[in-house]
């Protein structure tokens, strides 16, 4: 065991100093096979690994910053060189010798624009090191991810509203080799990581406000929300936040995948209820959610679904059958 926690103190050392930090946990899980050590042992290691984390993470974004901003301008340099080196061989091939004027004025406007690019992604960094720390500091241990919900990159659309522990965030790649925890999407990116307070049950984000609204008298109604919540959180981040749920427009029930649900659960195979509930629904929040036993036959449920998205294409609707424990938007 000493052997491995000392193993471990120097992994988490070498990954932070070579910029890796996201590959610390799968990086301790094969030391730990590698030393045949169990989940006591690999608690131990989780103890170092945080104790190590707070001063190693500052030195980290500090020090990736600075490497970044400068092998950046470097880059940005090096390209327009070389582009204005071209420009003028063309310009000397050409019998017009306004074309390498030209062309370095436009050269030096996509430099200029690159640079304040790399100069406002670099800050962002930083601001978003001390948003981290400061929620770390404060015990929080999850963050949401929020800005703009227009226009959005890839990586941002499928984020947008949710809710992920910092485990989570720092395993998470936006593809253009900048940690996700402090550039999100990339650069330039609009996005932010912000401190969520509250607790999560089962795999249901209960926020704050919650156990502010609720205390321990929570209503049999919203008792049964959550156990249906429950059933949903293998298949998306769920999250139940009556802040949040007073703020919109439409009747909300809880936030799944980041966006407002409403939640219809019934025991009863009867098509009839299914197609109340369905109605009940057109004045509620967007996304639909049904958890019941299915029907008799499964090919009808489908096609009073699909029916009923003719009617509203602006809903989506999700099934969850409790009999077979799948769950799939219609």
């Amino acid at each position: 065991m000493k052997e491995f926690l000392k193993a471990v103190k120097e992994l988490v050392e070498r990954l932070y100093k070579e910029g890796r930090p996201g590959d610390i946990s799968k990086e301790i899980k094969a030391l730990a096979k590698q030393y045949k050590i169990g989940e006591q042992g690999l608690r131990e290691a989780k103890k170092i690994q945080n104790a190590y984390q707070s001063n190693l993470e500052d030195e980290f974004i500090k020090k990736f910053t600075k490497e970044f901003t400068v092998s950046e301008f470097d880059r940005i340099s090096e390209n327009f060189q070389k582009n204005v080196v071209e420009s003028v061989k063309r310009s000397m091939r050409s019998s017009d010798p306004d074309i390498a004027v030209k062309a370095v004025k436009r050269l030096g406007v996509v430099a200029e624009r690159n640079l304040r690019t790399v100069v406002q992604t670099a800050k962002d960094g930083i601001n978003q090191a001390q948003v981290i720390e400061d929620a770390k500091n404060s015990g929080v241990k999850q963050m949401r991810y929020v800005g703009p919900k227009t226009s959005l990159r890839l990586f941002c659309s499928e984020h947008i509203g949710k809710i992920y522990t910092i485990e989570e965030i720092k395993n998470m790649s936006n593809g253009q080799g900048l940690p996700v925890m402090y550039f999100g999407g990339g650069y330039n990116c609009r996005h932010r990581w912000v401190a969520v307070e509250g607790e999560e049950q089962n795999g249901v984000f209960l926020h704050e406000s919650f156990k502010a609204k609720y205390g321990n008298n929570v209503p049999k109604v919203v008792a049964e929300e959550i156990k249906g919540a429950e059933l949903l959180a293998a298949h998306g981040k769920v999250e139940i936040n009556p802040y949040r749920q007073e703020q919109e427009k439409a009747d909300t029930d809880l936030f799944f995948d980041g966006k407002p649900a409403q939640l219809k659960q019934t025991n009863s195979q009867n098509e009839n209820i299914l197609r109340q509930k369905l109605r009940d629904a057109r004045h509620q929040a967007d996304n639909v959610i049904i958890i019941f036993n299915g029907l008799p036959d499964e090919d009808r449920s489908v096609y009073l679904a699909k029916e009923w998205l003719r009617k509203h294409p602006e809903k989506k609707l999700y099934f969850y059958n409790k009999k077979t424990q799948k769950f799939k938007e219609i």
